[in-house]
């Protein structure tokens, strides 16, 4: 990936999909490709290192569905009984997500990032050369010549003559609060958390930032909805022209990171294609010089760039995932060696040592973040030699995150079938947290995984278990510490441990794994209908109105 080529998804002596299988995004919260932060222009954010562990599939043979027998999970046949029905149930390990976890994978706080305020760009930067280095770009030959005739661009006849991005909005919000109408059947009594409305707030960047640090996304993702129908931009618009400013292109970013937040990834993909590879002319500030005067540089915000390379990955796409993030880091690369030479696209004075540092922290920035994201869609295409190659050049660069971009590398190898290389990384990081006891954590983390891939469940609980003496509050680990109870024929004790979970940190219950896990050992239960509605308050209390109710139906 470093010269711009494609590599192939099968060098490196991959195991088949039927020796160890890749999760897809709908498999829950683990650290995967789908796990892309709704705020990506931080600039002290690096992408996760976004790998997993094996997971196990339970196959639960039982004459009675809701009671587990002990073939279910290894143990001997049960003799007699009646028809035997068959079931399978998924239980999912997490990686490393928590506030105490690894320093990489913290940069996932999804919804937390983009409800900080740098999630929309500053509709000005003060200082225009500045500007000009978060809005530079290299855009192709042909674009170059259309946008180097200002003259023709100042009349509307130019966008007949011009390729030109025509979107249009898909992806509808959902009518209705599900979570709070099964709520007043069940519990009548239990009030609903009050719920902020596209109406309760302003129609720009500040308003969507309140709805999504309330946990609002449905309503954040109508407001983008009403802001673009505004600017001709709505339902059934898509291929009708219409004028993009830099507030449109932000929108769609924040729009198109919902959608993805959201899992709805198909809509997002949809959204997508009419901004073809992002670099027709209308989409840089030059096309639209009677709006700009005077101003250059591209409208894209980079968070957007980047959604666009990943969102195929979402849906199987890799390949073209792995092209557009080739073309990234091409690009980027490109830049940076002109910021070192103290120049930038359109920008006719030479760069002063200050806005020099300012545009080699920006741009290396964005390069490593593109790197993670190709790293990480290696990983998805199963080329996981490839993957740690491009990890192993990420050390080098980050030497701060060495121990965390170890342990991922580590990580890898186990998801490879490579115990020995395994254990090579984890050895490596063992040795680092001996000078910085704050990667103990991270060590156990690494073991208890191990143990987890080599079927030592008892080693691995015992290992998750000195996770959570060092950090108390790691729901990864107290998850995991539970599926191992699973695997050890201990259902009843997993349920405890995933119940006091959620009754310690009820916010734990929101995330996607935890509740699909508790939804899962509730099921191979009796009453399990009525144990999953007992969740029911409890999610009235903290989910917002995005929340996802289907977890909690039966199968």
């Amino acid at each position: 990936p470093t010269q711009g080529g494609v590599p192939s998804p099968t060098q490196g002596g991959v195991p088949s999909p039927t020796q160890r299988r890749v999760p897809s995004p709908e498999d829950g919260m683990f650290i995967h490709p789908t796990s892309l932060p709704l705020n990506t222009e931080r600039s002290d954010a690096h992408p996760s290192i976004e790998t997993i562990p094996p997971t196990p599939t339970i196959t639960c043979t039982t004459s009675d569905p809701s009671v587990p027998s002990e073939e279910s999970f290894g143990g001997k046949p049960q003799e007699g009984g009646g028809d035997r029905v068959e079931r399978r149930y998924s239980f999912h390990f997490q990686n490393d997500t928590t506030e105490g976890g690894s320093n990489v994978n913290k940069t996932h706080k999804r919804v937390r990032s983009m409800s900080q305020p740098s999630m929309l760009h500053q509709d000005y930067v003060a200082d225009r050369t500045k500007e000009a280095i978060v809005t530079a770009w290299l855009p192709s030959p042909l674009v170059q010549d259309v946008l180097s005739n200002r003259s023709s661009l100042s009349h509307r006849s130019s966008l007949s003559h011009s390729p030109i991005t025509c979107p249009g909005l898909v992806a509808k919000s959902s009518e209705g609060d599900a979570l709070s109408e099964i709520t007043k059947v069940a519990y009548p009594h239990v009030n609903r958390k009050p719920q902020l409305c596209v109406e309760h707030v302003s129609m720009d960047g500040a308003g969507l930032r309140r709805l999504v640090s309330a946990g609002c996304l449905n309503a954040a993702l109508e407001l983008t909805a009403r802001v673009l129908s505004a600017h001709g931009q709505g339902f059934g618009s898509a291929g009708q022209p219409s004028v993009h400013t830099h507030k449109t292109m932000q929108m769609w970013s924040a729009r198109i990171s919902l959608l993805v937040h959201m899992r709805r990834y198909k809509e997002a993909e949809e959204e997508l294609v009419p901004f073809k590879e992002m670099d027709n002319p209308d989409l840089y500030y030059q096309f639209h010089n009677h709006n700009y005067p005077d101003k250059s540089g591209s409208m894209v915000p980079f968070s957007l760039r980047l959604l666009h390379a990943r969102v195929p990955s979402y849906v199987n796409n890799h390949q073209l995932t792995l092209n557009r993030l080739c073309r990234l880091q091409f690009i980027c690369g490109q830049l940076l060696s002109m910021v070192e030479a103290g120049n930038l696209p359109w920008l006719s004075d030479k760069l002063t040592p200050e806005n020099q540092d300012v545009a080699r922290t920006i741009w290396s920035d964005r390069l490593m973040k593109v790197k993670f994201a190709l790293a990480s869609c290696l990983v998805a295409m199963h080329d996981y030699e490839l993957a740690a190659d491009v990890f192993k050049a990420l050390a080098v660069q980050l030497p701060s995150l060495k121990a965390d971009i170890y342990a991922g590398i580590g990580r890898i190898y186990l998801q490879g079938s490579n115990l020995a290389k395994a254990h090579e990384y984890f050895t490596l990081v063992q040795k680092m947290a001996t000078e910085d006891q704050t990667k103990q954590s991270l060590v156990k983390s690494n073991e208890a995984l191990a143990f987890v891939f080599q079927g030592k469940w008892r080693e691995a609980a015992e290992s998750f278990q000195a996770v959570l003496d060092l950090q108390p509050d790691n729901m990864a680990a107290r998850n995991n510490r539970a599926l191992c109870h699973v695997y050890q024929d201990n259902i009843k004790e997993a349920i405890s441990v995933m119940e006091q979970l959620i009754r310690s940190s009820p916010a734990a219950l929101l995330q996607p794994t935890v509740l699909s896990n508790l939804s899962e050992l509730y099921d191979v239960r009796v009453n399990s209908q009525a144990k999953r509605l007992s969740l029911l308050p409890l999610l009235a209390e903290h989910a917002g109105d995005a929340f996802n109710i289907s977890a909690l139906c039966t199968r």
